[in-house]
């Protein structure tokens, strides 16, 4: 059994770098996932959780920023973007399509939930689209946090099912 301070470490540092991740998009919580696996120096539970309620804080405090200052004339203009050509566009179009359904009532909380396990739309736009749309904070939440622990765990244990012994 981990010692207690072990499990508080690395609850701390997972939380701390994933709401760094989750607020700021060129960071990846992802690899300090896997480095910490690797390398043996974080216990997986301790890790994905604190991991999960990081990303999930983080995003929350996105979603807050965002429904309240989706008003400012920059918000709008990033939305009203067109689209480029090729592949990147194809791309774009179908994120774009995926993120409009994030508003829907039907299939706002799977395609959440695709997001936030799989990064399939990114979360990081999905968090956007959710704050403009009447998605209630407390599932947005839910759906997040238990989607990027998810996300984690199994990152942890596929690092840990790759590394010999």
């Amino acid at each position: 059994m981990p010692e207690p301070i072990s499990w508080l470490i690395s609850f701390a540092v997972g939380f701390a770098i994933s709401l760094a991740s989750s607020i700021i998009p060129f960071t990846s919580a992802e690899a300090y996932v896997i480095a910490a696996q690797a390398s043996g120096l974080g216990l997986l539970t301790a890790t994905a959780v604190g991991a999960g309620l990081g990303a999930g804080v983080g995003k929350v405090m996105v979603f807050w920023a965002l429904r309240y200052g989706k008003r400012l004339p920059w918000m709008r203009a990033l939305a009203e973007r067109p689209s480029r050509e090729g592949w990147i566009g194809r791309l774009q179009r179908w994120n774009r399509r995926m993120l409009a359904l994030v508003g829907d009532a039907r299939w706002g909380v799977p395609v959440l939930a695709l997001g936030a396990l799989v990064g399939i739309p990114p979360l990081y736009p999905m968090v956007f689209v959710a704050a403009a749309s009447p998605m209630r904070l407390w599932v947005f939440s839910l759906v997040t946090v238990l989607g990027r622990m998810l996300r984690f765990l199994l990152i942890g244990y596929g690092v840990l099912a790759a590394l010999p012994g």
